[in-house]
């Protein structure tokens, strides 16, 4: 049988009490009615004997089926032997026979309450019937009350079921309210945390970190990594923490309607189960919509950007770019027609060449705009951020006018990229610092450690990210400058004027 539920402890105990209350009364009333004799002294000790080895049974032995039923048999026959010695249905223990029965009903159920009554109700009938003292009516009626107590002892003990059933369904209840009352309130401060940070920046990588914080302080010992949606794939834009062989990792989508705008990663200890996940489902919702608005303001300044690029560069090719060829072609007459004139002849070739190198730039800026795509500096350093550890500590002070133009885009992001990650790798400093300023066809950025510096003229074999760095500026046309010592290591593109 199933360990006893606390209904039923406090059930027992009341029974209990009843048993000593009903053998006292009996003995009081064994004792008066008979002068104390002998017969009545002898039913006060059996009917004592039973209440005591009752009592001292543990609840855990006497829940069990075969003890109930042998204290039950036990007790129906201990208190009939007290109630056919005192008098059968007149008896002053009749009250304490009814006990034995309850007590059966309580921690039997219905069927083993009834058994007992049964047969205690059929002992008193023989009794009294061996007495005489009733009819056979009578006995029945005396039989058929154990029943009814059994009956109605077993009703109440179905009521008390079911009201501690619906109590424990009531507490689940309330405790998980209180657990999602608990989720709301983190997701509502990390809403919170987000849009004061979003007053100020509302870079992905600041989000990711945000939200990668919350869980970190809410999962101990954990790792995590933050990526969002781009055009060429997912990006890492936030990462804490160590992910360890040891760790359960877990890939939480972060989801608007049935769109997904990036995940989290998630590597614990212990494996979640469904009420953590659903817990950081929950607390991350608003990391989600962050992400969302990010793409969203991405695609719109991406679309700007793309239709103004189509504009300008219809406008150079079909307006400046004719006018430009015609200003060409009236140089090259002027000359024609003042070969006697020298100094003219040669002003007017500076300038025929000035016109060629503009009309150069043009076709060049056409093609950039046409076909070239050049995405934001400061964007792809903070991508690059979101997959660093945390130390050393990256800077980023960036003046971004304007990001630089396609035909040296990704030569830069190459070379600032490969500058920032040897300093993570081999400088030993504690910061890297990026700043400078971009303005299109113009630029001048700087990546700064205070690490234990290098030097460039000696690079070890095999390690090839300088020779990379200066191979790039040189495709290009990058001024890069590379400079080390015990301060630190100072790396600088420019281009043009």
């Amino acid at each position: 049988m199933a360990p006893p539920a606390p209904w039923q402890r406090r059930l027992v105990r009341i029974v209990t009490v009843a048993q000593w209350i009903a053998l006292a009364i009996g003995i009081i009333a064994a004792v008066f009615s008979s002068n104390a004799s002998a017969i009545s002294l002898v039913a006060a000790g059996v009917a004592g004997v039973y209440v005591t080895v009752s009592t001292a049974i543990p609840l855990r032995y006497l829940a069990r089926r075969f003890f109930l039923e042998t204290i039950t048999l036990v007790g129906a026959t201990l208190t009939m032997t007290a109630v056919t010695l005192t008098g059968a249905t007149e008896s002053p223990f009749v009250l304490l026979s009814l006990t034995p029965s309850i007590m059966a009903t309580v921690l039997g159920g219905l069927r083993v309450g009834i058994a007992s009554a049964l047969l205690s109700g059929s002992l008193l009938m023989v009794v009294s019937l061996a007495q005489q003292q009733t009819s056979i009516a009578g006995s029945l009626g005396f039989a058929g009350l154990y029943l009814v107590v059994a009956a109605t002892v077993a009703q109440a003990q179905r009521i008390l079921q079911d009201m501690s059933k619906r109590t424990a369904e009531l507490e689940a209840s309330s405790l998980e309210a209180r657990r999602r009352l608990e989720d709301l309130e983190a997701a509502h401060g990390l809403l919170t945390r987000l849009a004061q940070t979003a007053s100020k920046d509302i870079s992905a990588t600041v989000i990711g970190r945000t939200a990668l914080e919350e869980l970190e302080s809410r999962y101990p010992g954990s790792a995590g990594t933050a990526t969002i949606v781009g055009e060429e794939g997912p990006v890492v834009v936030a990462a804490y923490g160590d992910h360890r062989s040891d760790l359960h990792a877990t890939r939480i989508p972060l989801r608007v309607g049935e769109r997904e705008v990036g995940d989290v990663v998630l590597a614990t200890p212990e494996p979640l189960d469904d009420a953590d996940l659903d817990r950081i489902e929950t607390t991350l919702r608003p990391v989600a919509l962050a992400f969302a608005n990010v793409l969203l303001l991405q695609d719109i300044a991406r679309r700007a950007i793309e239709e103004e690029r189509l504009r300008l560069a219809r406008e150079l090719h079909d307006e400046i770019g004719p006018s430009l060829a015609s200003l060409g072609l009236a140089l090259d007459v002027a000359m024609v027609q003042n070969p006697a004139e020298p100094a003219l002849s040669e002003h007017l070739r500076q300038l025929r060449g000035s016109v060629g190198r503009l009309v150069e730039e043009v076709r060049a800026t056409v093609a950039d705009l046409r076909t070239g795509r050049s995405g934001s500096l400061r964007g792809h350093l903070e991508s690059l951020a979101g997959t660093l550890g945390d130390s050393p500590k990256l800077m980023i002070d960036l003046d971004e006018l304007r990001p630089p133009r396609p035909s040296v885009a990704d030569e830069v992001a190459a070379i600032l990229g490969e500058a920032i990650r040897n300093a993570y790798r081999h400088s030993g400093g504690t910061t890297v610092r990026v700043h400078g300023w971009t303005d299109y066809d113009r630029g001048h950025v700087v990546v700064e450690d205070d690490g234990s510096g290098f030097t460039p003229e000696a690079v070890p074999p095999g390690h090839f990210g300088v020779m990379g760095m200066r191979e790039r500026a040189a495709k290009v046309g990058l001024a890069l400058t590379i400079s080390s010592g015990a301060e630190g290591t100072r790396i600088s593109i420019a281009w043009g004027e």
